[in-house]
């Protein structure tokens, strides 16, 4: 035996591997349709057309269609395969009726049916509001709905949504979701989960905040709108509000209930509650300030001169305009290959190389922005001998030891026109040399991030002081206007291009030079399957109570030359 073994040992060393001439063919196998459930209670069962079965009406999902079908129980329904949160199950063709098993705990079979269904029966749309109920047997509301997407000519997406999902939008607390007359779950933070209502009550929920003890009253929340909650600890005092919002759902449910962020009460000992997102500085004094003696902010337009040999005439492109109007990749200098060097380091050589064709490239300067003498102050401290109790009233806002002072000082605003040979260099300024152009002062009463903030002191100051009022100077022509207005058009624009395109950079081995092209993202397909839908939790408003608000009187000064440009007029009949 072992002088086999050693035999078949050499026999297998002497083997070579031997590169096939002929080429190699993909076999690619695919159905006719699949299933996507969303809600993970449900599977596809197939209803057979048999002759001399008793004729039964199907009702189609639309009320104005309606089809005959022959329905026989097909004791074996689809399999569903696992995809994170969803299942797919691979369907027949279009022609064939299905319809929905769902498991349940009511009745003796434990196995609730809906009625049969072709796929043409249901609607081509994104989810949502759009989707087309599907209902039992005996025509009462199931709470699934479907949809489907095209993928080919001849294949659908078929997905199968709950009427409802919750959405978790804290992102410290886990919630307990209790449902009137069905189960309760829980939901981690950013997270959803499906619900379903009742007949009867619809969907009327409660929240438990699991980690603080404390919960919410039921409400019904089946109506599109924003609702406040109160939150209220175990032994009935109130911890704070929860803003919750019903809106129509993505591509996981028709309706989706938001849940937002806890706010806390002004009179709550959040050393009780404390959370991890809270800061450092929760509880400390602090002063914070920013002091410039000088901030210029100066608005270049850089384009490149593009010349045409044939016709003479130099056009100004940006370069995201070249990219976009090539359609092709564009290559980028670059001597090694990046096995030898970083991309930093080739990005650094491509630098260096283009700075011998900066006479081609052009910075038109439109305006600069001087800010003189700029300070920023932030300070919030404590003061002793005064305690809040944990009732929540406008009283504990009152006594709450915690002052916060907010302060802008600019002393003098200019705005430059760099136009050459422009008639009015200074468009913006003001006259005095000993008080400040811009003076802001807001003093709060009490923590800054609760529902009603409490302002002492607002007080804002336009070159005024001393109950002296300097003049503020504006003066400019409609050709600067004009100016600022395309600059900021053309601004927006290359923004929208370059939001809705992707850069991407590859390596070309022949070149030696990185490839350039440009990705439309707007078109990539959402996944289904490998991602969940992001919802945006809602908020609710903050309101300010100001004891004084005080803004002083200012003198503006204006100067306006008209210089209309025909081209950019039109004469309406």
């Amino acid at each position: 035996k072992n002088a086999e073994m050693s035999a078949y040992e050499d026999e297998d060393s002497s083997l070579e591997l031997v590169e096939p001439k002929a080429p190699t063919r993909k076999v690619l196998i695919t159905v006719c349709n699949y299933g996507v459930d969303h809600t993970g209670d449900v599977l596809f069962e197939a209803v057979s057309n048999q002759e001399g079965r008793r004729k039964s009406k199907a009702a189609s999902v639309h009320s104005s269609f309606r089809r005959s079908l022959y329905v026989a129980t097909n004791p074996c329904p689809y399999s569903a395969f696992a995809s994170l949160s969803r299942r797919i199950t691979l369907l027949p063709h279009y022609k064939s009726p299905l319809r929905l098993l769902h498991l349940t705990m009511e009745g003796e079979e434990g196995v609730r049916r809906s009625k049969p269904f072709y796929l043409d029966d249901i609607s081509i749309c994104e989810g949502g509001i759009e989707s087309t109920p599907l209902n039992w047997e005996d025509d009462s509301e199931s709470g699934f709905y479907a949809y489907r997407r095209l993928v080919d000519a001849y294949q659908f997406e078929v997905h199968v949504i709950p009427e409802f999902v919750v959405f978790n939008g804290s992102k410290t607390y886990r919630v307990l979701v209790k449902q009137q007359g069905g189960p309760r779950k829980v939901v981690e933070p950013g997270r959803v989960a499906p619900v379903r209502s009742t007949p009867k009550l619809g969907l009327v929920l409660s929240v438990d905040f699991i980690d603080l003890q404390a919960s919410t009253a039921a409400m019904t929340v089946d109506v599109l709108g924003l609702r406040v909650a109160v939150v209220r600890a175990r032994d009935g005092s109130p911890l704070g509000s929860l803003a919750v919002q019903t809106v129509i759902g993505n591509h996981d449910s028709k309706l989706a209930v938001k849940l937002g962020e806890l706010k806390f009460g002004s009179g709550v000992d959040k050393d009780d509650v404390r959370s991890p997102s809270q800061g450092m500085f929760e509880n400390d004094t602090v002063r914070f300030r920013i002091r410039w003696s000088e901030f210029q902010l100066t608005l270049n337009e850089a384009r490149t001169m593009d010349s045409d040999d044939s016709t003479g005439i130099t056009s100004s492109q940006s370069a995201l305009d070249r990219l976009i109007d090539a359609q092709s990749p564009i290559h980028i200098r670059a001597k090694a290959s990046p096995r030898q060097k970083s991309f930093s380091e080739a990005k650094r050589e491509q630098i260096l190389e283009e700075q011998s064709e900066i006479e081609r490239r052009t910075q038109s300067p439109v305006c600069t922005i001087v800010l003189q003498r700029f300070t920023v102050d932030w300070q919030r401290i404590f003061k002793d001998g005064q305690a809040t109790t944990n009732t929540g009233s406008a009283r504990d806002i009152l006594l709450s030891p915690e002052r916060s002072q907010f302060s802008v000082i600019v002393h003098n605003v200019r705005l430059l026109d760099e136009t050459p040979n422009s008639k009015f260099p200074v468009v913006f300024d003001s006259t005095s040399s000993t008080t400040s152009f811009f003076d802001l002062c807001l003093r709060f009463r009490g923590p800054l991030q609760t529902e009603l903030v409490k302002v002492d002191l607002v007080d804002l100051n336009l070159a005024h002081s001393r109950g002296k009022t300097e003049k503020i100077i504006i003066q400019t022509s409609e050709d600067f206007v004009w100016k600022a207005i395309d600059v900021a058009n053309r601004i927006a624009v290359s923004t929208a291009q370059l939001a809705g395109v992707d850069l991407k950079m590859e390596w070309d081995e022949e070149h030696h030079e990185y490839l350039v092209s440009i990705e439309d993202s707007t078109t990539k397909p959402p996944g289904y399957f490998d991602t969940e839908e992001s919802y945006t939790p809602p908020s609710s408003d903050t309101l300010y109570d100001i004891s004084k608000a005080r803004v002083s009187p200012f003198d503006i000064q204006v100067s306006f030359i008209r210089r209309p440009q025909t081209s950019r007029y039109k004469h309406l009949n």
